[in-house]
């Protein structure tokens, strides 16, 4: 029953708020290179809902400050 719900809704379009949060990398050998860049985890059931499974390729296209994944169809 839930899932023919997420089905629904997932059909229908949905909207998440997210939170941009840091991440900080270390570059080259021996850390000579430190910086802290923007970081946006995508995760949870809606997600397989949209037919995303794990271990899927996915495609980001960034066109201004939109972003939008996609499935790689092989």
């Amino acid at each position: 029953m839930e899932n023919d719900r997420q089905k629904e809704q997932a059909q229908l379009g949905s909207q998440r708020t997210l939170t941009v949060s840091s991440l900080y990398r270390q570059l080259g050998a021996h850390r000579k290179s430190e910086c802290v860049v923007p970081s946006v985890r995508l995760n949870g059931k809606w997600l397989a809902a949209l037919g995303f499974v794990p271990g899927q390729k996915i495609r980001v296209i960034a066109i201004g400050s939109i972003i939008t994944i996609a499935p790689v169809l092989l």
